[in-house]
């Protein structure tokens, strides 16, 4: 297929096949939107100087960055797409001489990233919408889903007699909240103070008013509002506080079966090797068992092999004991460490929670 007529039929061979029978997804397990690749199948063409396939990926429908060569295979993976945008595909053809066809029809896969958890505690007398919308907090705590790679804006507005004195956790001060999802969680807290004095305070005319009484006042008015201020400090302490409470357990534990899993990774690998190396002895131990006649030294041999054989097979059967048990002992020793740590901690928050009770 090396004339110019030869490579147009080429061409409209290919062109005929790929619009009528197209190229497309192959589901990857569930194919779920959180599933990171796309699988490319295509019909096989015919022609007798095929060279093989070029596949074309982008992220804007018809315009596609560098091609991957497919070489002769009829499928193609793309792993560790981008999440939160839709990839486009498209297949070509090649021939021995170098010409190429039109793509195929193209076809697309959204990739979105999994869903992410937001944890928002509300102290004091508030409200806390998002942006978008799936959260809604006026007391306590409070979560919504949003996903992965997105970004939530947060907006707190104070009640009646409150004022809003600041963020704390995926968010800090005073302006705007803008969490930024890019891992599977994230937690934010939000604290509103009082900031009128109570109903029950009498209204005073400040003309009746002497100096001292005026000076009075504003002494008094002065404590008020580092009183609050202190006491606003000591909330925003206290969900912080919380916070660690909440999250050094999960992350502890996470940690501990990471270390667990490798150590187990490892074990598998070695008793892989063990039972190769006790599969060699066998083969040996065979061959001198088929052996008519042993010698003395072949005897001696023999014996030595067969004692060579129980020892690695000791091994074997002690060192995943050995290594399980030291596995839970560790386990049980960052339990312990654990547990005291969160005793501490709640001893912490106990003695923030009874100084705040004197300032209320």
């Amino acid at each position: 297929m090396s004339s110019d007529h030869a490579c147009s039929t080429f061409r409209k061979a290919f062109l005929a096949f790929v619009f009528g029978v197209g190229m497309f997804l192959i589901p990857n397990g569930a194919q779920s939107a959180t599933n990171n690749s796309a699988t490319l199948q295509w019909a096989a063409n015919q022609e007798s100087d095929l060279a093989g396939y070029r596949i074309y990926h982008g992220t804007t429908p018809g315009n596609y960055g560098i091609s991957q060569d497919a070489g002769m295979t009829t499928t193609y993976q793309y792993v560790s797409l981008e999440s939160n945008k839709t990839h486009y595909f498209s297949v070509t053809a090649y021939d021995t001489s170098g010409n190429e066809s039109s793509p195929s029809q193209e076809v697309s896969k959204t990739i979105t990233g999994p869903d992410s958890l937001l944890s928002l505690s509300v102290s004091g007398e508030g409200n806390v919408t998002s942006s978008p919308g799936g959260l809604s907090c006026s007391s306590g705590t409070c979560s919504g889903t949003f996903s992965q790679g997105s970004s939530v804006t947060l907006s707190a507005a104070p009640s009646s007699g409150s004022t809003f004195s600041g963020w704390s956790g995926a968010c800090t001060g005073t302006g705007s909240c803008v969490v930024a999802l890019s891992t599977s969680s994230a937690s934010v807290s939000v604290n509103f103070v009082l900031s009128q004095p109570s109903s029950s305070s009498p209204i005073v005319n400040p003309a009746s008013l002497t100096q001292e009484e005026i000076k009075s006042q504003a002494k008094l008015a002065k404590i008020e509002q580092k009183k609050q201020a202190k006491l606003a400090k000591l909330n925003l302490q206290r969900q912080q506080e919380v916070t660690k409470l909440e999250l050094q357990g999960p992350k502890v534990l996470a940690k501990l079966e990471d270390q667990r899993q490798k150590v187990l990774a490892k074990l598998e690998t070695w008793e892989t090797k063990q039972k190769e190396k006790i599969a060699k002895i066998d083969q040996e131990l065979t061959e001198y068992l088929n052996m008519p006649n042993l010698e003395a030294k072949q005897q001696q041999k023999l014996t030595k092999l067969e004692l060579q054989r129980q020892q690695e097979v000791t091994k074997l059967e002690l060192q995943g004991s050995k290594v399980l048990a030291k596995l839970e002992d560790q386990r049980q020793k960052v339990l312990a460490n654990l547990e005291k740590w969160e005793s501490k901690q709640e001893v912490r928050i106990a003695k923030i929670d009874q100084i705040i009770s004197k300032f209320s």
